[in-house]
């Protein structure tokens, strides 16, 4: 049997290992850093833990299914986060729509439940141009583009409205399984890469850290052998250019985003916050980071005699990543200001700064995705960059891959 290489030991890499794995492939997984997991890790701080990525992924079937099968446990998020917020119109709100606004969304929601194709997104259209034409500007501002900024690290003046929402509109099922929302490992999201590497290697997945990807993956064309490029993008770009992959130069076209996560620890919630999962804030309020989550709020795993909470920010200005400590702190000193007349001072931090972490999931990314899914001979590709973001796709789609080879 043809053995599977996939280069890059991050969520995505491993999650093709084990479904390859699972289908009784031979496996070799290459990465160029000192150890697996990528971006997602979780590191104990002096107050907690604290997430380099994301905190939580939302469950399914199969996002279960792989859980018990690596032996891990995962926890639920606690009945305080159910209460989500946006910072809109100058106050903190649980729904910032008017009531026409709510008819306009009702309405919405019984076209989107009847099947109706006219509220479908097409074309080259941005998720600017799409609200507006079944929904409402104001929508947009005050509930929409919060959310996309805090996913997306963009507006929706960039964002395109079919990468960010035809998989609301696709008509395969999904997965049900026996958690509901958001959940996580109960020593934190570090957990998935390091109990998916004690599963490969227990069914003798060879591994190859610290490795010139350049070299390793030379061969790969010659020996016919099927190769994953399961990196970022900007890496992905550079080992594709080694076979002289078209897809290469489309990558490079591509803008990207980059993302910086703040874990800051303080002794109590804000006063004038109430419990929940966090807060989005409206672009037009003017506040530069793109949202706030509570974890003391949202599981069990958090101590709960310390408030932490996990600043993010993004953005497709080239270096923002490489800004400095006291801009970030700045910026969230300024913010708990401006919403709660807060000026506690953090027990601890840290900043977590990701550049290139997403491509901007614009126009120009959703006309690549037909060129980008064209398979190469051997080489088959697998990242964030491919039209679907967040843990849990990322399942389905390692798991899509596998079943195709």
């Amino acid at each position: 049997m043809k053995k599977v290489r996939i280069i890059g030991a991050g969520i995505s890499g491993l999650l093709c290992a084990y479904y390859a794995a699972k289908r009784g492939y031979s496996v070799e997984v290459f990465e160029s850093q000192k150890e697996c997991g990528g971006k997602l890790r979780t590191l104990q701080g002096k107050h907690g833990l604290m997430e380099t990525a994301a905190n939580a992924i939302l469950a399914d079937a199969e996002v279960e299914s792989v859980a018990r099968d690596i032996h891990l446990k995962l926890v639920e998020k606690k009945s305080t986060a159910r209460r989500r917020y946006i910072y809109a119109n100058q106050r903190i709100q649980r729904w910032p729509l008017s009531f026409m606004q709510t008819l306009y969304f009702l309405k919405f929601l019984f076209m989107w439940k009847i099947g109706s194709k006219k509220i479908e997104p097409i074309e080259n259209e941005t998720l600017e141009i799409w609200s507006s034409r079944v929904l409402h500007p104001q929508i947009t501002k005050n509930l929409l583009e919060p959310a996309c900024l805090g996913i997306f690290g963009e507006t929706s003046k960039k964002l395109s409205a079919r990468l960010i929402y035809n998989y609301f509109f696709s008509k395969k099922k999904k997965p049900i399984g026996i958690l509901r929302g958001s959940v996580a490992p109960e020593k934190g999201m570090g957990q998935w890469a390091e109990l998916l590497v004690k599963y490969l290697q227990s069914k003798n997945v060879k591994f190859y850290l610290s490795e010139d990807m350049k070299e390793k993956i030379a061969d790969v064309k010659a020996d016919e052998n099927i190769c994953i490029i399961a990196t970022d993008l900007e890496n992905a770009k550079n080992l594709l250019s080694h076979f002289n992959d078209p897809r290469s130069a489309i990558l490079t076209d591509l803008p990207q985003v980059d993302l910086v996560s703040v874990n800051v620890f303080y002794k109590k919630r804000p006063v004038l916050q109430n419990s929940g999962f966090g807060v989005l804030f409206a672009s037009e309020e003017q506040v530069i980071p793109l949202g706030v989550l509570f974890n003391s709020d949202i599981f069990q795993n958090q101590k709960q005699n310390i408030h932490s909470e996990t600043w993010i920010f993004g953005s497709s200005e080239q270096m923002y990543s490489e800004k400095s400590d006291e801009y970030f702190l700045s910026n969230i000193r300024a913010t708990r200001q401006k919403v709660w007349s807060n000026e506690d001072v953090p027990l601890e931090f840290r900043i977590n700064r990701w550049p290139h972490a997403i491509p901007l999931y614009g126009l120009g990314l959703e006309k690549s995705l037909k060129h980008l899914e064209v398979k190469s001979g051997s080489v088959h590709l697998m990242g964030n960059y491919l039209g679907e973001i967040g843990l849990n796709r990322l399942f389905h789609r390692a798991k899509s891959l596998i079943d195709s080879l």
